[in-house]
């Protein structure tokens, strides 16, 4: 009895560990999020509840990482006269972005104002950034980023 147990609990152990080496994440860490995000790159996320926000960290590689701010509060981290200030459009939605190149690695922050969904007239802010990336991690970001929709 024992030795079929120890047999069994091998075999689920060697099931979980496949299923998590195929790259899919055990669970939608923005299943609830109040706008739509495509990950690249064999990107994963977690994610932090605040009271009246939510912190997500997305991570990728040895280097890669991306924080996403969703709520009504966003702070700006970046600040210096070398930054790059210019409003875009990413899918239809208004960000405001900050971004700076020093020799090979860059820095971001957008704040994306997204209307809430279900009617609500109260919008929020999706709050961007990476720091300090390499150019590689730096375009796997930014496809990241690129995909953020309204739901």
């Amino acid at each position: 009895m024992l030795r079929t147990l120890l047999l069994v609990t091998c075999v689920l152990t060697l099931i979980g560990a496949a299923a998590a080496a195929d790259g899919t994440p055990p669970k939608d860490a923005f299943a609830n999020a109040g706008f739509k995000i495509t990950l690249a790159g064999g990107a994963s996320a977690t994610k932090q509840d605040g009271p009246d926000f939510t912190v997500y960290f997305i991570s990728w590689g040895p280097t890669g990482h991306l924080g996403l701010y969703e709520g009504c509060c966003a702070q700006t981290f970046l600040a210096g006269a070398d930054l790059e200030k210019a409003d875009i459009k990413i899918n239809g939605l208004i960000a405001h972005q900050l971004k700076r190149q020093s020799g090979d690695f860059v820095s971001r922050e957008l704040h994306i104002d997204v209307p809430a969904a279900g009617g609500s007239t109260h919008a929020f802010v999706v709050h961007a950034w990476y720091k300090s990336l390499g150019a590689d991690d730096a375009k796997i970001a930014d496809q990241i980023i690129a995909t953020i929709a309204a739901k």
